[in-house]
């Protein structure tokens, strides 16, 4: 799995919804949990860091920055059962990581949206539990452009992470049928 920014708020739903239904006796989603043998995490986005972070997305403007991130604030507090306490549920399938799944955390520490200080803080909790982790933090690079800003450094952190997984690879799926492929409207491909 690979999510980037607000990505990760994508991959808690994506967690949160596969351990309800494991929770259901749901075996299908028992076989994908268990599928994914690998996170990687580019410049993602804590709850604690969204209005500071979104705000700055927007805008840098000395005193339009400010007021939004105070006004993002007041909203998600003012909306915070159904906001941020759903954020923190489902980032906290992300920092528990109890399927002890190896991950790896790609962020800078200038970049205005990615709080680099909660990054290392979960990778900390990483370690602690005994999770295989591992951070590359750069010193300069905005948000989620660490693979355009330095993309054989970013490739050899990838490679080297997934090589670390031992991953068998599958074996090999048979041509898609050419008939079913242009009643869609797409080409056939092979793998």
């Amino acid at each position: 799995m690979h999510a980037f920014s607000v990505g990760g708020y994508a991959l808690g739903e994506f967690l949160n919804h596969l351990y309800v239904q494991i929770g259901h006796g749901n075996v299908q989603a028992e076989q994908i949990i268990e599928a994914i043998k690998g996170i990687i995490m580019d410049s993602v986005v804590f709850s604690d860091d969204a209005a500071p972070g979104l705000s700055r997305a927007i805008t840098r403007h000395p005193v339009g920055q400010p007021l939004l991130e105070k006004s993002i604030a007041a909203f998600l507090k003012l909306t915070k059962p159904f906001t941020v306490d759903r954020y923190k549920k489902l980032e906290k399938h992300i920092i528990d990581n109890e399927r002890q799944v190896p991950s790896l955390m790609l962020f800078s520490r200038d970049d205005l949206v990615s709080n680099y200080l909660t990054n290392f803080a979960v990778v900390n909790t990483w370690d602690e539990h005994g999770i295989t982790s591992r951070a590359k933090c750069w010193e300069k690079s905005g948000h989620v452009v660490h693979y355009k800003n330095y993309p054989k450094e970013y490739e050899q952190e990838v490679d080297d992470f997934v090589a670390r997984l031992n991953i068998v690879k599958a074996p090999k799926r048979s041509k898609v049928n050419q008939v079913q492929l242009k009643d869609y409207g797409t080409e056939p491909f092979t793998d």
